[in-house]
């Protein structure tokens, strides 16, 4: 057992550190993360060894994509799209796909946003039990 003074001064040691060292309270203002959502307008690519991916977001929420494989297209898609900020967390990349040879119509798919900007998207994507992180660059229209 503890002397009176030892035990004390644990007490007294406890309490101050509850307020020495920062910490937030349920009641704190908090930003969430901000996604520009006209940064994601436009198309973008994705290589993965003999894998090329195309895919253009619409300002009206519609998307469009081809999927080549050694340089022969594989896959066309249309569907739908939209993100989700949340108020803590990374925002949300959601796909539902109206038209493909290989995805049923109706399937919907969520990517999570590590990063957007003028030049890359970052997602964390569900691959099997996995998740892969995809980094797709903005393709440079040439005039």
């Amino acid at each position: 057992m503890l002397n009176k003074p030892v035990s004390t001064f644990i007490t007294a040691l406890f309490i101050q550190s509850c307020f020495w060292f920062p910490h937030a309270h349920a009641l704190d203002p908090f930003n969430p993360p901000e996604v520009n959502l006209s940064g994601i307008y436009g198309t973008w690519t994705l290589k993965e060894a003999a894998k090329q991916h195309f895919i253009t977001f619409n300002k009206d929420g519609s998307f469009q994509g081809k999927f080549y494989i050694g340089g022969t297209i594989a896959d066309e898609y249309k569907g739908n799209w939209f993100i989700k900020n949340y108020y803590m967390g990374n925002p949300t990349l959601h796909y539902t796909y109206t038209k493909s040879r290989l995805i049923a119509a109706g399937v919907k798919d969520t990517d999570t946003i590590e990063l957007l900007n003028d030049k890359a998207l970052w997602v964390l994507t569900k691959s099997g039990r996995n998740e892969v992180r995809r980094i797709w660059f903005r393709v440079k229209i040439k005039n």
